[in-house]
């Protein structure tokens, strides 16, 4: 399960025809929700959201928002919504590949 942070209440349309409400507010959904489109169209940004885990540094000391500058730098896609540890972890990643 995915949690996300709607911004503005919406319904999701099910391809099998099933409607979703989703009010404002946290949710815990799965990740092909969590995924949609229509869904991410409705998400907090993640100002909006205010996730204080999120704003920590790393081990580090490097913030999220560098982070994700470095992680688009290297071209990778990284998910606004993933940790500061994954996404460091990631970027760990595509540079041991590199050498």
């Amino acid at each position: 399960m995915v949690e996300i942070n709607v911004a503005k209440p919406f319904t999701l349309l099910h391809r099998n025809g099933d409607r979703q409400h989703f009010a404002a507010g946290a949710h815990a959904v799965d990740e092909a929700t969590a995924n949609h489109w229509y869904v991410q169209k409705h998400l907090a940004s993640e100002n909006e959201a205010g996730a204080a885990e999120d704003d920590e540094p790393s081990e580090d000391g490097e913030d999220k928002a560098a982070l994700l500058a470095k992680a688009k730098a290297l071209g990778l896609a990284v998910d606004g919504r993933w940790t500061v540890e994954k996404i460091a972890a990631a970027i760990a990643e595509a540079q041991a590949g590199k050498d």
